[in-house]
C-alpha cells in the first residue's frame, strides 16, 4: 500500500467519519516492542534499520490481520504477529494493521524513525544546540538512543489519542527543526492519567504540557538540577485547562484556581499505584502551586521508582 494516510483520510471522508474528532476504539491491542497499546493511533520511535516486533493482542475473538506500511519493511511471522524493520530515512513512516478488513477496527502506528545520539557533535544537531547529557553508571541515567525531529511540517502529527508531536517540544528559543527525546510508556501513561480524569468524574478531554522534553542546555539554564527526567523525555509538567484561561481548573469546585486543585489530580494520579496493572508506570510524581509565572501543575514522569515532592 503506497499512502496509507492518504487511503485512510480518503475511507474515513467516504464513510463520513473525521478522523479522531472522537479516538475509535478497536477492539483488540498491539504490541510494539516492550509496550501494549490499546489506542487506536500510538507511536514507537525506532532508531535507523531497527526492528520492532508487532502483535495483535487481548482480542476476544479468532480473527484475520492485516499489515500494511508506507515505507520499509515487515515480514509476517504468524497471523497475529510481524516484524518491522525502519528503513534508513528518517521521518515519521505509517503502520497499519487492520482486523477482518475492517478499517473501522484498526490501529495506526507512527514510527519514527531517529536521528542517532552520535548525530549529535558539539552538542549541536542540524545546527538545534542540544547541549552535553551528564554522564552517570545509572542505566536510568543513560544517554538517549536517538532524537526525533519536529518540523514546521510535521509538528501537528499525532504520537497518540490526545496528543501531538510538539506538545512535546523544548521551549528553548529558535525555529524548525527541534529535536526532541520522547517515550512510548509516558505517553501511555498520560493517555491513562486522562482515562481516569474522566472516569473520577472530572471534565478532561486533555492535558495542558506546560514542559515535556528539554535540552541539556535548556534544563541548565533555567536552573534546574542535571539529572532531570525531562532531559530524558519521560517527564511532564501538567493540568487541565477545559476553560482555555491558561490556568488550573477549578477541580474542588471552591472558585479558585490554586495548588488545592492540583493536589485533586496528585491525589487522583498517586492513587493508581495500589493498582496491580499499574506497576510499569510507577515515577515520579511533584506538585505545584500557582505563581506570577505558571499555573499550578502536576509532574509525572515515568522513572520505574516512586519519588513524591511538594504534597506535604
Amino acid at each position: 500500500m503506497k499512502n496509507i494516510r492518504l487511503w485512510l483520510t480518503n475511507v474515513f471522508i467516504l464513510t463520513g467519519f473525521l478522523v479522531y474528532a472522537q479516538e475509535p476504539v478497536p477492539s483488540f491491542s498491539l504490541k510494539l516492542g516492550d509496550e501494549v497499546s490499546p489506542h487506536a493511533y500510538f507511536s514507537v520511535f525506532l532508531l535507523p534499520g531497527q526492528e520492532i516486533e508487532v502483535e495483535a493482542l487481548m482480542d476476544i475473538e479468532p480473527a484475520a490481520y492485516e499489515a500494511y506500511v508506507s515505507i520499509g519493511g515487515i515480514k509476517t511471522v504468524s497471523a497475529d504477529e510481524w516484524k518491522y524493520r525502519a528503513p534508513e530515512k528518517k521521518g515519521a513512516i505509517d503502520v497499519l494493521v487492520v482486523k477482518n478488513k475492517n478499517v473501522m477496527d484498526s490501529i495506526i502506528v507512527n514510527c519514527f524513525v531517529m536521528y542517532p545520539y552520535s548525530d549529535m557533535k558539539g552538542g549541536k544537531l542540524n545546527d538545534y544546540y542540544i547541549g552535553q547529557y551528564p554522564n552517570s553508571d545509572n542505566p536510568i541515567y543513560a544517554k538517549p538512543k536517538g532524537f526525533v525531529e519536529i518540523t514546521d511540517k510535521n509538528k501537528n502529527t499525532m504520537v497518540s489519542p490526545h496528543f501531538v508531536l510538539q506538545d512535546f517540544k523544548c521551549k528553548q528559543v529558535g525555529g524548525y527543526p527541534k529535536y526532541v527525546v520522547m517515550s512510548q510508556r509516558q505517553l501511555l501513561k498520560l493517555e491513562m492519567v486522562i482515562e481516569q480524569i474522566n472516569l473520577a468524574g472530572y471534565e478532561c478531554t486533555g492535558l495542558e504540557i506546560m514542559s515535556g522534553y528539554r535540552t541539556p542546555q535548556y534544563n541548565k539554564a533555567i536552573g534546574n538540577v542535571q539529572f532531570s527526567r525531562h532531559v530524558f523525555g519521560d517527564s511532564c509538567d501538567v493540568y487541565i485547562d477545559e476553560d482555555g484561561d491558561g490556568q488550573m481548573d477549578d477541580l474542588n469546585g471552591d472558585g479558585k484556581s490554586n495548588k488545592s486543585d492540583a493536589r485533586v489530580l496528585f491525589n487522583l494520579v498517586n492513587g493508581l499505584q495500589k493498582e496491580s496493572w499499574y506497576k510499569p508506570f510507577i515515577g515520579g510524581l511533584g506538585l505545584y502551586g500557582r505563581n506570577s509565572r505558571h499555573p499550578a501543575f502536576v509532574h509525572i514522569d515515568s522513572r520505574g521508582y516512586v519519588a513524591r515532592w511538594g504534597h506535604k
